[in-house]
């Protein structure tokens, strides 16, 4: 039977400067909040997953004793903390625990265990047998097709279910967004609003209605981390490219770049392959 790969680690990235969020703790609660801080990520690094249920009373009673503070404290620091966005607010409105940038610095370990990083617990607190939430993406401007039109004026009140064109949220600039914050640091972020032509903004959203979660997304993006290849580590100096990731997004998931420094893992040769494929990642997605 394989080994289960565990989803901890025994360090995380402590940078010696400090931002907003460690200037209004310490303004705020002095060496305590400074204190608190690091003991939360410290907690988060050995919690499987890297993320914390504030609904289970042991955990809380156990973060209130790492943290040396009583539950008044404890959940005052956890609210300020939401709020200036260094643990996420969607999910501790739900009582869970996260913080993006903590977890997108552990990229390198997870890359070298050759497993994918966590991703955000999004359905943590889905309950067995519970549908799955509606699709993200969104309709923008302008797209609305024939079933988005007839739906107008129904009414619904009898249990009619919406149109489908009426519940997509996950848009093409929400893509852009995420992909400016979990793209690995050597690749390059997009302008925005993101502006294609529109033979490629047609392709990202027919990329995104085969695949509208944001979830799924995000591995592909972090997957790319593992890849050496496409954070430049070829014979020529490319990068992966936003548009590289969207037209390649299944097979970038799939490990087609995993680990080495090219598609499979195999090394770039040189001249007529070499060649070959600058000529396919050109076909599969704009370089830069």
């Amino acid at each position: 039977m394989t080994r289960p790969r565990k989803q901890t680690v025994d360090w995380f990235p402590h940078s010696c400067t400090h931002g907003r969020t460690m200037f209004t703790l310490e303004r705020k609660y002095g060496i305590q909040g400074y204190g608190f801080w690091f003991k939360l990520l410290e907690v988060l690094g050995n919690t499987e997953g890297h993320f914390i249920d504030a609904e289970d009373l042991a955990t809380m009673k156990y973060l209130q004793a790492q943290t040396y503070t009583d539950e008044g404290i404890c959940l005052e620091i956890l609210n300020l903390l939401a709020a200036l966005e260094a643990i996420d607010h969607n999910l501790w409105e739900q009582k869970l625990i996260w913080s993006d940038n903590f977890v997108s610095g552990l990229a390198p370990c997870y890359r070298n265990r050759n497993i994918t990083i966590p991703v955000r617990p999004d359905n943590y607190r889905k309950k067995p047998g519970q549908p799955g939430k509606k699709s993200q993406i969104t309709v923008e401007e302008g797209e609305e097709g024939e079933e988005g039109k007839e739906g107008r004026g129904k009414d619904l009140s009898a249990g009619e279910a919406p149109p489908t064109a009426l519940v997509v949220k996950f848009t093409v600039n929400d893509l852009a967004v995420l992909w400016n914050e979990k793209k690995p640091p050597e690749l390059s972020a997009v302008n925005l609003p993101l502006k294609r032509p529109e033979k490629d903004m047609t392709k990202i959203k027919d990329a995104l209605k085969r695949n509208p979660e944001r979830e799924w997304w995000e591995r592909v993006i972090l997957r790319l981390h593992q890849s050496p290849h496409c954070r430049g580590n070829n014979d020529r100096g490319w990068k992966a490219s936003f548009d590289f990731m969207v037209g390649r997004a299944e097979v970038i998931l799939d490990g087609k770049y995993d680990g080495g420094t090219g598609p499979g893992g195999k090394t770039p040769q040189p001249g007529l392959s070499s060649l070959y494929q600058r000529k396919m990642e050109e076909f599969d997605g704009r370089e830069g």
